[in-house]
C-alpha cells in the first residue's frame, strides 16, 4: 500500500519527473548514485536509515531482481546516504527509472538475519534453501514508513489514520483512511454507481457503467503507455516469416481492434514502433519516424507479401506452398475479457481475406505454461512495460526479455535494410546489444540514434504487432471532498486516491 510504505520518488505523468518522498534529493555522477534520505522513522519510533535501504537490495540480488543487472554494489555511506556503485557510467534516465520508484519495506533487522544467512551460505544446495526460506517468511505486523499507519485490520477492510510522527502529518486533511475489500469489478461498480465510495485506485469501468455513474464521481485518467498486441511465435512455420508478419499488420484493422478492446479506455496504434505514442513522438528521431511502415490496413499489400512468402490463394483460401491452408489460432488467457474481445474482433478480419483463423481461450495458469513451453502459433497478450514512459523498458521487453528470447523465439540477430531512413543495402543487427548499448551510454545524441535504429528494426521485423494504448482509469467520490483538476500536477502521480490525499491536496469540504 502505497500511502503505508514511501518510495524514495513517484513519477508524475503530468509533468513527467519524479516527486519526492523518502528521497529528498538525489543524484548520478559517473558510476556512482546518490540518494540522500529525508529525516522520517517507522511506526514504530525507529529511524529509517540507510542501511535499511542496503539489506532490501542486497536482499533483492538473490531474488533476481534486474535492477542487478546496472549494479555492482549498494552501500550506507552515513545513516541517510544510500550509495549505489554503478557497473559504469550509465544512461542515468534508465538508472533514476530503476532506482526512484524503490519503497523501503522493512527496517535493515527484520531481513538482516536471512541475509547473513544467504551470504555465508555455500553455493548450490545451501544457498538455494537460504533463499527459499527467505521467500516464504510472512511478516504478521509489518511496521510501515508512510503517512498512514495501519490500525487494524479484518476479512472485509483495513482501518488506518494518519501517522503522526510523518513530514506530511500536518498537511493532510483525511484523517483515517479505510481500504474495503472488493471481490472484483462487479463490486467495484456497484460502490461507484452507488457513490458508496470514496475512491479508486486501477479499476476499469465498462461505458453501459460509466453511463451510469453519479456526477460527483471524477475520472481521473492515466497513460499506461502499453497495451493488446497480437504476439507470434518466432519459430513457427507461417509467422515466424517476416513477411507475413507484415502481411497480417497489413489486413488488421488495428482502429476497430482498439475500439473492442476497450470503447473508451483505448486509442490504436498508429504507428509500431515497439513503443508509445508519446515516446515515439517525444524521443525517436521524427525522421526515422516519418520513414516508418504505417501498416494501413491494405490487401493488395498483404496479398503481395504473402505470394512473395511462398502462399497462394485457392478460390478464397489461402494455402501454404505444401498445399495446406494457413491456419492462424490465437491463444488468449480466457480471464482477461478485454484480449479475448481483441482476438474475437481480429479473427474475423483474418478470415474474410482468407486465412483460417480461430479463437482459442484457455485458462491462465494453463495458458502461462503452454507459453513457457512455446506452445502455441499467436497469442493475444501485450506489448510494452506498464507505466513506463521512456522506451528503453520497452525495448528490452521486445528484444532482451526471457518471454521473447525463450519462450517466443525471437532471433537474436536479424538482417534489415540499412541504414534506417534511407537504406542503401542490408545488414545484419543484434538489437539486443543495442538495447544493452543503450542503457549504458550518458550521450544523449547517440541515445536518440539507438532508439531510432530499435524502432526501424522493430518496424521492420515485428516482433510483436502493436494493437492498441490502453488509459488507466482512477476515480474520486468528489460528493464530500475538495479535489484539485485533473491538470494539477499533484494529480499527476498514480492515484489520486493515495498520492493526492496522502500529500494534503485533497481535503473535506
Amino acid at each position: 500500500m502505497n500511502i503505508v510504505y514511501d518510495s524514495f520518488a513517484e513519477f508524475n505523468d503530468n509533468t513527467k519527473g519524479f516527486e519526492p518522498a523518502l528521497a529528498k534529493k538525489w543524484t548520478v555522477n559517473g558510476d556512482m548514485m546518490t540518494v540522500s534520505l529525508r529525516k522520517q522513522t517507522w511506526h514504530n519510533g525507529d529511524q529509517v536509515t540507510a542501511n535499511d535501504v542496503v539489506v532490501q537490495y542486497r536482499l533483492a540480488k538473490y531474488e533476481g531482481d534486474l535492477v542487478w543487472n546496472y549494479l555492482d554494489a549498494v552501500t550506507a555511506k552515513d545513516d541517510s546516504t544510500v550509495q549505489f556503485k554503478l557497473i559504469g557510467e550509465l544512461n542515468p534516465t534508465v538508472i533514476k527509472r530503476y532506482i526512484l520508484p524503490t519503497r523501503v519495506h522493512a527496517p535493515a533487522y527484520v531481513f538482516k538475519e536471512y541475509l547473513n544467512k544467504i551470504e555465508n551460505a555455500s553455493e548450490g544446495d545451501e544457498r538455494d534453501k537460504a533463499i527459499a526460506n527467505l521467500l516464504n517468511y510472512a511478516r504478521e505486523k509489518p511496521t510501515g514508513n508512510g503517512p498512514y499507519k495501519v490500525d487494524k485490520t479484518t476479512n472485509s477492510k483495513f482501518e488506518l489514520s494518519v501517522y503522526k510522527d510523518h513530514p506530511w502529518a500536518d498537511d493532510i486533511s483525511v484523517k483515517n483512511y479505510e481500504f474495503k475489500y472488493a471481490s472484483g469489478n462487479q463490486d467495484r461498480w456497484a460502490s461507484l454507481s452507488s457513490g458508496n465510495i470514496d475512491g479508486y485506485g486501477s479499476t476499469y469501468v465498462p461505458p453501459d457503467v460509466y453511463k451510469s455513474l453519479p456526477d460527483s464521481i471524477r475520472e481521473v485518467n492515466f497513460t499506461q503507455y502499453a497495451d493488446f498486441a497480437l504476439v507470434f511465435n518466432h519459430d513457427d512455420e507461417d509467422f515466424g516469416k517476416r513477411k507475413v508478419r507484415q502481411a497480417l499488420a497489413h489486413i488488421i484493422d488495428r482502429k476497430t481492434v482498439a475500439n473492442n478492446v476497450g470503447p473508451r479506455t483505448r486509442k490504436p496504434i498508429k504507428v509500431p514502433t515497439g513503443t508509445s505514442p508519446f515516446a515515439t513522438k517525444k524521443y525517436l528521431p521524427s525522421s526515422v519516424v516519418d520513414s516508418l511502415n504505417k501498416y494501413e490496413t491494405n490487401e493488395e499489400k498483404a496479398t503481395k507479401l504473402l505470394q512473395e512468402a511462398g502462399y497462394s490463394k485457392e478460390g478464397n483460401k489461402w494455402v501454404r506452398g505444401d498445399g495446406k491452408p494457413l491456419k492462424a489460432p490465437i491463444k488468449v488467457d480466457s480471464g482477461l475479457s478485454d484480449y479475448v474481445s481483441g482476438v474475437q474482433t481480429i479473427v474475423p478480419q483474418l478470415k474474410s481475406f482468407g486465412i483460417q483463423a480461430e479463437l482459442k481461450t484457455i485458462e491462465g495458469v494453463s495458458l502461462s505454461k503452454q507459453i513457457r513451453n512455446s506452445d502455441f502459433r499467436l497469442q493475444g497478450d501485450s506489448w510494452g512495460e506498464w507505466n513506463e514512459s521512456y522506451p528503453f523498458f520497452d525495448y528490452r521487453s521486445a528484444f532482451v526479455s526471457q518471454d521473447m528470447v525463450e519462450w517466443r523465439n525471437l532471433p537474436d540477430q536479424v538482417t534489415v535494410p540499412w541504414p534506417p531512413e534511407n537504406p542503401n543495402g542490408e545488414k545484419k543487427v543484434k538489437p539486443s546489444k543495442m538495447v544493452i548499448e543503450l542503457s549504458e551510454t550518458t550521450s544523449k545524441e547517440k541515445q536518440q540514434k539507438l532508439l531510432g535504429q530499435l524502432a526501424w528494426i522493430y518496424n521492420i521485423t515485428l516482433p510483436k504487432l502493436q494493437m492498441s494504448e490502453r488509459m488507466d482509469q482512477a476515480w474520486i467520490n468528489e460528493k464530500d471532498w475538495d479535489v484539485p483538476s485533473n491538470d494539477e500536477d499533484v494529480m499527476g502521480v498514480r492515484f489520486p486516491a493515495f498520492w493526492a490525499v496522502k500529500t494534503g491536496a485533497i481535503s473535506p469540504k
